[in-house]
């Protein structure tokens, strides 16, 4: 190894230690090489968590998309959807609250049903009828727009103040 070399080396380690001290602060000293590392990553799960979930979503709106391409038809796919949601939902919620529950009233039973009707189902309706006439990267895309569209008419209709924390 020549010299020049060796000294090369020595400022790239130094300075990436200087970048890790600066991102990661005095843990990163304490924890040493790997540690700090571990600490990185630990940061970083929930960009992990939703790049995962961004591209389950993808390839689930793609395969809707090849499934409608073929003729499924859109009322069977959400039915379905639907039916699926059910089996897996009423399981945990009928072992975690089976203690806390409140009775199944006649008004309860008609507010989820019009909840399920109009919040789920004609969500994925409307969504799965767009994706007929569109690409799956024009669907996924309008529907991660849909909490942005939320908060702005919360804004307009007065019901959420936005605050901004520097």
């Amino acid at each position: 190894m020549v010299t020049g070399e060796r000294h090369s080396s020595l400022e790239e380690v130094n300075c990436l230690s200087a970048v890790q001290e600066t991102i990661l602060g005095e843990g990163a000293k304490r924890l040493g090489a790997t540690g700090a590392a571990m600490l990185g990553i630990h940061d970083w799960k929930p960009v992990i968590a939703m790049l995962v979930f961004d591209l389950i979503s993808a390839v689930t709106t793609t395969l809707i998309k090849k499934a409608l391409q073929e003729g499924l038809d859109r009322l069977v796919l959400i039915t379905l959807r639907q039916l699926v949601a059910i089996v897996f939902l009423a399981l945990i919620a009928y072992f975690k609250e089976r203690s806390t529950r409140p009775k199944l009233t006649l008004e309860i039973l008609v507010y989820l049903f019009f909840s399920a009707a109009f919040g789920a189902a004609l969500s994925q309706y409307t969504f799965l009828y767009g994706l007929q006439y569109t690409n799956a990267i024009f669907a996924i895309t309008f529907t991660n727009m849909a909490p942005v569209l939320t908060f702005l008419i919360a804004v307009l209709l007065r019901n959420s103040a936005p605050t901004f924390h520097l």
